[in-house]
């Protein structure tokens, strides 16, 4: 974020702003390292598991997460971003102990399942105080750029903790679950340095009332219920993709240290995708890309099932560098619509969407990986990102208008 010189109050809350993005880098690169990515289901697979057994505990992830998403979101509105953000890391931290200890489907479970609690808490939470910290100072039209620009440093540091996932994981699949930990600790104290974003809010309303009004917000309006579908259909295909990469490359003779070295090709694609987002979302206008890009997602997932082989990875790259243009679209795309006091909220109400959907397709498409090929899965996500894209095209349109905003909304 670049802050033009200043004086007096509007100054000092500029350089405040620019301070925070700051450090939401470093609190985003820290989360992003995730070092276990590249071992996590091999991990889970050494405990005796299955395929479909890992996918099966994956939903039971998913349905805390659906079970927690909406009270954590209004955590964060009702008693700030940030102390939903600290809950979080100190979940994460348990959750990494408890999964580095499992020996057992039953430990794994209750891993996943504070794994979860935490991811809802940071869900929405993060990229709220982001949006409001640009806002608090008439910026928000940077988001996009910014977010963009998170996502690009979160996504070079997933790559660079891939490879020490991959190095680690050669040592001890275990090692890179236990460093996780670590990591977590150290994004806490980053989550400290922190400041709030002050947001204007109606009027102070009941935790029932505030959750009924987010859920209207997020489900009456039509775009922004398109937004919602989209996104659910989108990171459904990406996440399970990822959780099939790895019985993939194995199958194709993968090493767990050339796994590693991999994702970190992987990474770096995808943040040049994020920090190109902005750039190709105005080249291409306000509905396109949110059609066209999960359509060429959808073919390039195609394009691996059908070639099975250790040059076919090249078409893993394009997944990630699509997916990664992606989230910052989606991201300003679905902020832009929601006013502050309900923000952090309506995006957990978007989380929880996509895990419901996550729930029912991640052990699908495990069970059909087991029964046939990984290949076969990777045609079950192609065809849901086909639908999305024609799902985008029908329900979006260029230049949608912005929700009707309050006085000083308006006036930024």
């Amino acid at each position: 974020m670049t802050v033009s010189a200043g004086d007096g109050a509007g100054g000092a809350l500029e350089r405040a702003a620019a301070r925070n993005v700051s450090k939401f880098y470093v609190y985003n690169i820290l989360g992003s390292l995730n070092i276990w990515m590249p071992v996590y289901i091999l991990y889970v697979l050494s405990r005796g598991l299955t395929l479909t057994q890992a996918t099966l505990l994956s939903s039971v992830w998913w349905l805390t997460s659906v079970a927690f998403e909406v009270p954590t979101g209004a955590v964060a509105d009702r008693h700030g971003r940030r102390t939903s953000l600290i809950l979080g890391c100190v979940a994460l931290i348990a959750a990494f102990c408890v999964l580095a200890l499992s020996r057992t489907m039953a430990w794994i479970a209750i891993a996943y399942v504070l794994w979860a609690i935490s991811v809802t808490f940071y869900s929405g939470a993060d990229y709220a105080l982001l949006y409001d910290t640009l806002r608090e100072v008439g910026r928000e039209g940077e988001y996009r750029r910014v977010c963009g620009r998170a996502m690009s440093y979160g996504l070079v540091a997933a790559g660079i903790g891939s490879l020490l996932g991959g190095l680690l994981g050669k040592v001890g699949l275990v090692w890179p679950i236990a460093l996780s930990g670590a990591i977590a600790a150290a994004q806490l104290l980053a989550v400290l340095s922190l400041r709030e974003p002050k947001v204007e809010r109606k009027q102070k309303v009941r935790y029932y009332a505030h959750v009924g009004q987010s859920f209207r917000a997020a489900f009456a309006p039509a775009r922004v219920r398109s937004l919602i579908i989209l996104q659910a259909l989108v990171v459904t295909a990406a996440w399970v993709l990822g959780v099939l990469y790895q019985p993939h490359l194995k199958s194709l003779g993968f090493s767990v240290a050339m796994i590693g070295a991999l994702y970190l090709v992987l990474r770096l694609c995808g943040a040049v995708g994020s920090n190109y987002a902005h750039a190709i979302g105005r080249a291409l206008g306000r509905a396109e890309p949110l059609a066209l890009v999960p359509a060429l997602f959808g073919l390039s997932v195609a394009l691996l099932a059908l070639f099975h082989s250790m040059a076919a990875v090249v078409f893993m790259f394009a997944n990630n560098f699509l997916n990664s243009v992606l989230g910052p679209l989606l991201s300003n795309a679905m902020n832009e619509q929601i006013e502050s006091g309900k923000r952090a909220t309506v995006l957990s109400i978007a989380s929880l969407t996509s895990s419901l959907l996550l729930a029912v397709v991640q052990p699908f498409a495990g069970n059909v990986a087991d029964r046939f090929t990984t290949a076969a899965g990777f045609w079950l996500l192609a065809a849901i990102l086909g639908v999305a894209a024609v799902f985008a095209a029908f329900t979006l349109r260029r230049g949608a208008a912005r929700p009707e905003m309050g006085p000083r909304e308006a006036t930024q």
